[in-house]
């Protein structure tokens, strides 16, 4: 008898681990992926996705630093549903308030300049960088947003399949913001 309960235990002590090992790769793919984004590294991003890196491209510039726009993103994962070769996660996604940033930005900009500021050729950039990364740093409202993303099993890897969910709230909310109304 006990030989019996031991040998359940056994098979239920390994159900439970195998369910355990299915539910955490999932996780992986989210926290490779968040960090690939908090990076804005588009060849990482697209490790985890069904899109190429082409499809991120564009967070990249020559002249703007744009992870000034990720540094402060953060990210929870609230739960994680795993279903076969499909899983569920809800995570929340804030950073800071992107509009309230760029609000601050132009109005710093235009009182650098009113004041007679100049900016010598070449350093424009680095200059708005600069100023960028201070409102950035600075204790400025936060933009959070709840998130569901679908993922799938495919080729033994998980894969988000709708990541371009995430880039607004990563971004503070910068791709949906109308700013016809920044001043």
């Amino acid at each position: 008898m006990k030989r019996i309960a031991a040998v359940l235990l056994a098979i239920v002590m390994c159900f439970a681990l195998i369910g355990c090992s299915n539910s955490s790769k999932p996780q992986k793919t989210l926290d490779a992926f968040m960090n690939a984004l908090k990076a804005l590294d588009a060849e990482e991003m697209a490790k985890y996705t069904p899109l190429d890196a082409g499809s991120f491209s564009n967070l990249k510039d020559e002249t703007f630093d744009l992870t000034l726009l990720t540094r402060k993103m953060q990210y929870k994962v609230n739960s994680c549903k795993v279903e076969g070769e499909k899983a569920e996660a809800e995570l929340t996604v804030s950073n800071v308030d992107m509009m309230e940033v760029m609000k601050k930005f132009a109005a710093d900009l235009l009182s650098f300049y009113i004041s007679g500021n100049k900016i010598a050729e070449g350093e424009e950039y680095e200059t708005y960088n600069n100023m960028m990364a201070e409102i950035i740093d600075s204790d400025i409202q936060r933009y959070s947003k709840d998130i569901k993303l679908e993922l799938s099993l495919k080729d033994g890897v998980w894969q988000i399949d709708n990541s371009q969910e995430l880039l607004d709230p990563a971004l503070g909310g910068l791709l949906s913001y109308d700013f016809s109304n920044i001043f």
